[in-house]
């Protein structure tokens, strides 16, 4: 998604699968992809390691070394600014239960406690 284009291409269906498991993933920044930004080239090489141990350990870690490379590419990182983001590319949606006509959430949808499943499991226990 980052680069618009497959991280492998070969003629197979088993040789995509054995450069997967075998080859090192191109850095993004490379020039098939050139609109991607060479500052992204590590953090990429880090979610796409091989071995668990050279990718990052936590969510935590992620949004750090992103939030590095915002930095150094001196754009602003919020959710706000992410919201604007995705409205720009995919627009603005209502909510599910606002399309059908609800004001809230119907009651009982959600959770486990209000489920369809858990109500026919009370009902039959008892």
């Amino acid at each position: 998604m980052l680069t618009s284009d497959r991280l492998y291409k070969r003629g197979s269906d088993f040789d995509i699968m054995t450069a997967i498991v075998n080859e090192p993933p191109p850095p993004p920044s490379m020039p098939a992809a050139a609109a991607c930004r060479y500052e992204l080239d590590a953090s990429c090489c880090g979610l796409l390691a091989k071995n668990p141990n050279d990718r990052y350990q936590s969510g935590d870690d992620v949004v750090e070394a992103i939030e590095q490379v915002a930095a150094t590419l001196g754009q602003q990182l919020s959710q706000k600014a992410l919201g604007r983001y995705m409205r720009e590319l995919f627009g603005s949606r209502k909510e599910p239960w606002v399309e059908r006509g609800f004001e809230e959430k119907p009651e009982g949808r959600d959770g486990p406690s209000g489920s369809r499943a858990a109500a026919a499991g009370r009902s039959s226990r008892g």
